[in-house]
């Protein structure tokens, strides 16, 4: 595979963008695909730990996300997993990455991601402990057209894994076919 794709996970905390990420990451390496997971609290810990959650800070994080998915997904698969709260954040990530761009809405009710809370932070935003954060006292604005819906409150780990897998091949599948280098060459 000469390129790849950039597949932008979006959703709320706890709805299994990370674990979505992360299971599809282990199935393709072990189908021989180059791929490379970006995580959001992975990426907010190294190359954005400078940066905080106010709005001008967010867009900063967003933007320098997309610009090194753009650079990986040069050679391999990216798997953005990030929470991407509003809509201009995603069109801002689409305009960097351009025609590689997959939109990915991991869609799962707030209850639900509440219950999971895997970090503890809706616990800590509903008491008043972690101020803005998304969901509670910050919007998350739902992508209108993305590329593909998985309802993980709705689905298995298993069926989601399998949805997305789906996406991903075949997305991967027609971009390869459609490259300018797979295209016969008249000699």
């Amino acid at each position: 595979m000469s390129g790849g794709a950039v597949f932008w996970l979006t959703g709320l905390s706890g709805a299994g963008k990370t674990t979505l990420a992360t299971r599809c990451s282990e199935i393709l390496t072990q189908e021989g695909i180059p791929v490379l997971v970006l995580d959001g609290d992975r990426m907010r810990s190294g190359l954005c730990a400078d940066l905080g959650f106010g709005m001008r800070d967010r867009v900063e994080n967003n933007r320098r996300c997309a610009e090194v998915a753009k650079i990986i997904a040069e050679k391999q698969i990216c798997l953005c997993s990030f929470i991407s709260p509003t809509k201009a954040l995603r069109a801002t990530s689409r305009a960097i990455i351009g025609d590689g761009y997959r939109e990915i809405y991991i869609r799962c009710p707030l209850a639900t991601c509440i219950r999971r809370d895997p970090k503890g932070n809706y616990a800590k935003a509903l008491a008043g402990l972690l101020p803005g954060y998304t969901g509670i006292d910050a919007p998350y604005e739902e992508p209108e057209q993305p590329d593909l819906i998985v309802d993980t409150g709705q689905t298995s780990l298993d069926i989601s894994v399998h949805t997305l897998l789906a996406f991903i091949h075949q997305t991967v599948l027609v971009t390869k076919s459609n490259s300018v280098e797979d295209a016969p060459r008249n000699r």
